[in-house]
Parts: C-alpha cells; sequence; structure tokens
C-alpha cells in the first residue's frame, strides 16, 4: 500500500467566492514518487483530524507568511497574506513536527515551517539584506537560473550526492533567522538561505525554490519528493 502524503491546500478569493487549491505539478510529483496525494483544505477542525489520515505533509508555494507570526510589523514591501491560510499551515506543520511527521516545505512552504518552528523571515530581501541575485525569475519556470552550495553532512546532500545545484527561484522573501533545531542546508552565492532541515526529526526539509516544476524535466529534483515519500514508508510502519 503505497503511503498518502497530504498536501496543504492554499486559498484565494474571487469576490465572495472562496477557493481552495493546489498547483498540479505538486500532486503529479507526489504520485510519480510513488505516493498518493491527498489535498487538505483550510478547515476549522482539529490538526489531528487531518494529519490522521496521512503519513506525511507537504506545504506547497503560495503568498507571503504575515509577519505576526514572528512578531513583527509589515514592512512597505510585504505582498498579500491570508491569515487564515497561515494558521491553518502553522496548525497543521506545528502538530506534524510534534508527532515526528516527514514534512516537506516548497517555496512558502519552506518559509513556513521555519516560523511555525519559531525562526523570522525577511520580509523583502530587496530591503533587508540587500540580494545582488535576481530571485525571482522572468525564465520559464522549467528551468534553473542560479546555483546554491549545498552542505555535506545534511539530509539535501544525502538526497542529491552534490556539492551544488542549479535551481530556479520565485521569491522576495527568505529564512532569516533560522528556527531551533534547525539549520542551512543549501546557501545561495549572495548568502540567501534557499535550505533547512531539522535536526531533531527524521525527514524535515524545506526548499526555497520549486523542485516540482525543475522535474518535469529534471528527473533528479524529484529526490525531495522522494525522499518525503520513503520517511512517509516508515512513519506509516511506525504508526501501525
Amino acid at each position: 500500500m503505497k503511503p498518502v502524503i497530504g498536501i496543504a491546500c492554499g486559498q484565494e478569493w474571487r469576490g465572495s467566492r472562496q477557493t481552495l487549491y493546489v498547483h498540479k505539478p505538486y500532486t503529479d510529483a507526489i504520485v510519480t514518487a510513488g505516493g498518493v496525494p491527498v489535498l487538505l483544505p483550510i478547515a476549522e477542525v482539529e490538526a489531528e483530524a487531518l494529519l490522521n489520515v496521512v503519513n506525511g505533509l507537504l506545504f506547497p508555494g503560495g503568498i507571503d507568511v504575515d509577519p505576526r507570526f514572528y512578531n513583527e510589523e509589515p514592512i512597505a514591501r510585504l505582498g498579500q497574506v491570508d491569515l487564515d491560510w497561515d494558521a491553518n499551515d502553522i496548525k497543521l506543520c506545528t502538530k506534524a513536527l510534534y508527532n515526528d511527521m516527514p514534512v516537506l516545505g516548497v517555496c512558502r512552504g519552506h518559509q513556513l515551517i521555519n516560523v511555525a518552528a519559531g525562526g523570522t523571515l525577511y520580509q523583502d530581501i530587496y530591503t533587508e539584506p540587500k540580494t545582488t541575485l535576481k530571485h525571482g525569475q522572468e525564465a520559464n519556470f522549467y528551468n534553473p537560473t542560479h546555483k546554491v552550495n549545498v552542505k555535506r553532512d545534511t539530509l539535501l546532500f544525502n538526497l542529491f550526492k552534490k556539492d551544488e545545484l542549479w535551481i530556479n527561484s520565485s521569491h522576495h522573501q527568505a529564512v532569516k533567522d533560522i528556527a531551533p533545531g534547525f539549520v542551512a542546508s543549501a546557501i545561495a552565492s549572495d548568502s540567501i538561505i534557499e535550505a533547512i532541515e531539522s535536526k531533531k526529526h527524521n525527514f524535515v526539509l524545506g526548499l526555497q525554490w520549486h523542485p516540482e516544476w525543475l522535474s518535469i524535466k529534471d528527473k533528479e529534483m524529484l529526490k525531495p519528493f522522494i525522499g518525503l515519500v520513503e520517511a512517509a514508508k516508515e512513519y506509516r510502519r511506525g504508526n501501525l
């Protein structure tokens, strides 16, 4: 039986109509990696009730994380935020971390994991650390545009077995203070943290880039999803 991976939904409002969504490349990546994707809604239910039906958790990309969750006020260049979306994701992430459930975060999801675990963010990397690299590419998302250096003796290095990766990039926020118990496992040449992972958990990994898009042309970028699915198999065995 294949492990079930819960994918946290985003939401948007079109007038008075509320829509929950997950972009298809995420579900495709989970299926290709050997898992069964299940969408987890933004809903007024206990996190345990949602997590009881899955063996692993994926937080996709999306809008900015509200800075009130790391005790800051919004700066002028903060983008769109959604308090309900953030609160739901943090609720799910906090419970998943407590249960040592495997978790993968992509872009916003990477930042969300850091915030849920007690870290902070740069609200706008062009204002605060004043990055020199272009982190909002205009090239097709299938194509990588800058590289990151991968630290050895990390989960990320164990997945790729490479000191350097070429990645795509679409973000204006980034991890600032790394959450307690986490480490940076990939860093760009301008010192922006491109990946974090927990040293306290079996599999908790955040990636600032979008491997779900890159994996359409480069199957090596499926490795984070394969790692999540394999960890979810172990988690399920341990909770039978």
